[in-house]
């Protein structure tokens, strides 16, 4: 008698026999170690662990509780997949299986007609006469199914689910990755409701999602009342099947049909109430946009779809209707003619009621930062005298909740509710101020800061008590210079480094694209934020250089130049000293011409926290327009002060950096002396 063969599965398989993720599977290493089933294959030398698959299925058996937040729903998945593998049945191919199976038992409950018990032929034939009646691809049962009773055995573990749609969404979304079918065509559920949120109850009306993927948001929007029936388009078939059968196992009034909505209209040839639409991000635009005449607010760039989705949604709206649509937040800023155009153009005719930025990662597959336009039909007589802006900052995920901030100071706008909106997130800014043509749509650039509201006294409260705290904390031998502070007899104006610009007082000069040295006597280093963030950058250990000529000398930095340039998730600005560097890419010089100017106050200017709401968290760098930031006008004298304030305060920084290092350095010889075990 042959042994039989050990079968070895990865931890991705585990995840999937265990209806978890595989960073469940990760923690269970940890947290049972010793107790989990030990690797076949060792996971060294940076290969996949693999473990054997009978001793993985009778530890799950052991242990039905880890990790299971549905209770008995997951146990259930869990088994039904298990099911599943041992019929031979892909992975990939589980959760359809398993929504075909859920779909033909909702439909004969629902029609009174559910048999306890059906042979695997006949549940195959069922299957069919499903996909017929739902105008879905065919789909044919394996033949591993059909033996053994594996088949009936699962129809058998699904009959009694209590609720189907969040059994075949286990199903389906558990297996979602960074790039993964699913994740690109779900929004995700905390999305869809923070969007279905934003709409009006309507007990008759009907919406359209022109995008609807998953039909995640139609859902979302049928659920909570916001309309009684549905409609969807989508370029992907599978999607549109996945879509309709997740509609008719939550028994909503609704159907999603397959098409384009850029390059063709809905078979449905209406309009509806509602809009929403979440399309996949940086999409480039099918087929010849100049030869398509229903662009209203202006032709999109080929190359990015994003206003093409807005003038699509707000096409669909019946009179006084309302569209909700997702894009990148680059969308906002962007200037070029065409974004700009568009943008400029719907604000202009009352068809952006308001605009949100989001957390960061609401997505499981991109980190890039999203906008939600809240959008009306245009040129309505009674439309709005301003846009309101929200931020909800970048990381607090609650903002974004349905009984969150956002949705109550939108609903409060909206009503006209007489509650002042709070300055720190969220500002109503007139249309006029919008028309500008370097004007931004991102709230971040129109909401006040706390400091903002901080009169004389305040400040000169907050900064005494500041510098009492630094003084205290300080050891006798670092002493930080004497300042008197005094509130100004009158508040300084303000002016911006565009104004600056225009008026000749300053030059802005921008680090480009620059080809790198590639032999040759005379050359250049390329000042980066690398270099930049030391003190005394080492020219010859720049790994970067350029040739010299007329082109790179136009962009070498001169001793005195205000260098600024992006440190994260900020923006810093300091006074350059050092000859022979050329400015590189994403940085950016102002070189001053008017000697009532200090480099060193406006480099302060520059980085303070005033110009911090100029500054656009992308998904690879902070975006920000230097032009738009701030610096006040005080008199020479009163910014000469600033410096020697500032250079001695970083004398004593610099001091007390020399004694910390000083400290690490005597704990590591310590330590180290300990562990040799000779002391």
């Amino acid at each position: 008698m042959t042994e039989k063969k050990r079968q070895l599965i990865t931890t991705s398989e585990i995840a999937s026999l265990a209806g978890v993720d595989a960073s469940t599977v990760s923690n269970w290493r940890r947290r049972f170690d010793g107790a989990f089933p030990q690797p076949v294959l060792a996971d060294d030398e940076g290969k996949r662990p693999k473990f054997d698959r009978d001793e993985i299925i009778e530890w799950l058996r052991q242990n039905p509780q880890v990790g299971s937040k549905g209770g008995d729903a997951r146990r259930g998945l869990r088994r039904v997949v298990e099911l599943l593998h041992e019929g031979g049945l892909g992975s990939d191919s589980h959760a359809d299986i398993i929504g075909r199976l859920l779909e033909l038992i909702t439909r004969n409950r629902r029609a009174g007609q559910l048999r306890d018990f059906l042979s695997a032929e006949a549940i195959r034939r069922s299957l069919a006469d499903v996909s017929i009646q739902r105008e879905q691809t065919a789909y044919p049962v394996p033949e591993s199914l059909l033996a053994d009773g594996v088949l009936e055995s699962v129809y058998q573990n699904l009959v009694d689910v209590a609720d189907p749609l969040a059994f075949y969404d286990d199903a389906l979304f558990h297996r979602q990755n960074r790039l993964s079918d699913t994740a690109q065509s779900s929004t995700p559920a905390l999305l869809a409701d923070f969007l279905a949120a934003l709409a009006q109850p309507s007990s008759s009306g009907s919406v359209l999602d022109p995008v609807a993927g998953f039909g995640t948001l139609l859902l979302s929007c049928l659920r909570t009342g916001k309309a009684r029936t549905g409609f969807g388009v989508d370029v992907n078939q599978n999607a549109v099947e996945v879509a309709n059968r997740r509609l008719f196992l939550a028994n909503a009034d609704g159907r999603v049909e397959h098409g384009d909505s850029l390059i063709g209209e809905s078979s449905t040839g209406m309009n509806f109430e509602l809009v929403v639409a979440d399309p996949p991000l940086g999409m480039q635009l099918r087929g010849d946009p100049l030869s398509d005449i229903r662009w209203e607010f202006g032709i999109p760039k080929p190359s990015n779809a994003d206003t093409a989705w807005l003038q699509r949604a707000v096409s669909r709206l019946t009179a006084g209707g309302r569209a909700i649509v997702v894009t990148t937040i680059t969308t906002l800023f962007q200037h070029d003619k065409q974004t700009a155009q568009i943008r400029n153009e719907m604000v202009r005719r009352g068809a952006v009621e308001a605009v949100f930025t989001l957390p960061a990662r609401l997505r499981t597959n991109t980190a890039v930062r999203l906008a939600v336009w809240v959008l009306t039909t245009p040129d309505a007589p009674a439309r709005r005298k301003s846009v309101l802006l929200v931020d909800l900052g970048t990381d607090d995920l609650t903002a974004v909740a349905p009984d969150g901030r956002g949705i109550a100071a939108f609903r409060a706008w909206a009503d006209n509710v007489d509650t002042p909106l709070d300055p720190s997130f969220a500002v109503a800014v007139p249309v006029t101020d919008l028309l500008a043509p370097d004007a931004t749509l991102v709230p971040s650039r129109w909401i006040t800061a706390p400091e903002d509201h901080l009169d004389a006294g305040g400040w000169k409260r907050q900064t005494e008590q500041s510098y009492r705290a630094a003084t205290a904390s300080l050891d006798p031998s670092v002493h930080l210079p004497s300042v008197a502070i005094e509130p100004s007899k009158r508040p300084a104006n303000k002016t911006t480094v565009g104004e600056l610009l225009k008026r000749g007082s300053v030059t802005v000069v921008r680090g480009r694209h620059i080809d790198r040295y590639d032999g040759g006597a005379g050359n250049y280093p390329i000042l980066t934020v690398r270099d930049a963030r030391v003190s005394r950058p080492d020219q010859e250990q720049a790994t970067d250089r350029v040739a010299a000529g007329p082109a790179t000398e136009a962009q070498l930095v001169l001793p005195g130049d205000v260098l600024v340039y992006p440190d994260g998730d900020r923006v810093q600005a300091r006074v350059w000293t050092e000859p022979g560097w050329v400015i590189g890419r994403f940085m950016q010089v102002i070189r001053i011409h008017n000697d009532s100017l200090n480099p060193h106050f406006v480099a302060a200017s520059i980085s303070s926290p005033f110009n911090q709401r100029h500054l656009i968290e992308g998904n690879v760098r902070t975006h920000f327009d230097l032009l738009d930031f701030e610096i006040a006008v005080v008199p020479p004298e009163a910014q000469r002060a600033a410096e020697l304030v500032s250079d001695q305060f970083g004398m004593a920084a610099d001091r007390l950096a020399e004694a910390q290092a000083a400290v690490d350095a005597a704990k590591t010889e310590l330590l180290t002396a300990i562990a040799s075990g000779l002391v």
